[in-house]
């Protein structure tokens, strides 16, 4: 295996003999398009805190490893 990575000019422990092909959002777009009947949509936006959640993160601690 490490004879045959070398002459592939890899390294031995990439973790596999061939190589991937990774997928992008682009590949999927035509599929959005038929299922959700939208390619792209913007992110929501963040929901504020509740009185309860905010009091909690004021009084929380953070503790920084040493």
């Amino acid at each position: 295996m490490s004879r045959m990575a070398a002459a592939f000019e890899r390294h031995p422990m990439t973790g596999g003999v061939g190589r991937v092909r990774r997928d992008s959002a682009s590949d999927y777009s035509t599929l959005r398009l038929r299922v959700f009947g939208v390619d792209r949509v913007p992110l929501p936006k963040s929901l504020a805190l509740s009185k309860a959640d905010e009091a909690l993160n004021r009084s929380a601690k953070l503790v920084l490893p040493a």
